[in-house]
């Protein structure tokens, strides 16, 4: 079953793109589901403050069903009840 994300979604998606393309040269093409998967996984698990500011923006985008499938697809690595506001203090406990 494919995510479908908000036009908002996307256009945040997209700018997460560029700044992961920006940081490490790798780029995801998000008319390829894996390749969008990839950049979720990768902006889930990443320190660096530029791409979470990006991916919390994403993130804030998404409603709380397409969180929660997310997760149960592990795409993101914590609940829909740890929103932008807790990403820091869940981040570096980890």
């Amino acid at each position: 079953m494919s995510i479908i994300f908000t036009q908002a979604s996307i256009f945040h998606l997209y700018r997460l793109g560029l700044v992961v393309m920006g940081k490490t040269g790798e780029k995801y093409r998000l008319s390829d589901e894996g390749d969008m998967n990839a950049l979720i996984r990768y902006c889930d698990q990443t320190r660096d403050p530029s791409i979470s500011r990006q991916f919390d923006a994403f993130l804030d985008s998404v409603d709380p069903a397409t969180l929660a499938l997310m997760k149960a697809k592990r795409l993101i690595s914590y609940g829909s009840e740890a929103r932008s506001d807790n990403r820091g203090r869940l981040r570096s406990v980890g």
